[in-house]
């Protein structure tokens, strides 16, 4: 069995995100709003509304707690909100492409992506930490 790639870098959202995330757990847990008896006192429109807010507080803690990328020394591993796992190597990333404030997009040649957002990680830094094991002619782009 082959040893795992050390770790170079992790990104993932900060424990602020992660705890507005859990205050609106902790809110709907407390208030526990019912979607039928809105929906019969108030109307269609709030009773999808709040079926809307639940739906977006779900989202948003399998985010900010799922959603990691981790760079090692064989390459990028990605695991998106919903578990699902993606792997580019540093030998198939073609293009870096830095949003900045927004997000830093990894290219590869097969047309495959990764998107790290820049609430979890600074893009300089993790282009910088990926460095040694790029090639050469990895083209930067900053838009």
């Amino acid at each position: 069995m082959q040893a795992p790639s050390p770790v170079v870098y992790v990104a993932r959202y900060p424990w602020l995100f992660r705890l507005i995330a859990l205050v609106g757990v902790g809110m709907f847990a407390v208030l526990r709003p019912n979607v039928i008896e809105t929906w019969q006192a108030e109307g269609w429109f709030f009773g999808l509304g709040l079926m809307a807010v639940y739906l977006l507080i779900a989202l948003a803690v399998l985010e900010t707690f799922v959603r990691r990328t981790t760079f090692t020394n064989a390459g990028v591993h990605q695991r998106s909100m919903f578990g699902f796992t993606r792997f580019i190597a540093y030998s198939h990333i073609r293009e870096l492409t830095i949003r900045r404030g927004e997000a830093l997009i990894l290219k590869s040649e097969n047309g495959r992506s990764v998107k790290i957002h820049a609430k979890e990680g600074d893009p300089e830094v993790i282009i910088e930490a990926m460095r040694p094991f790029l090639d050469p002619e990895t083209r930067v782009v900053t838009v």
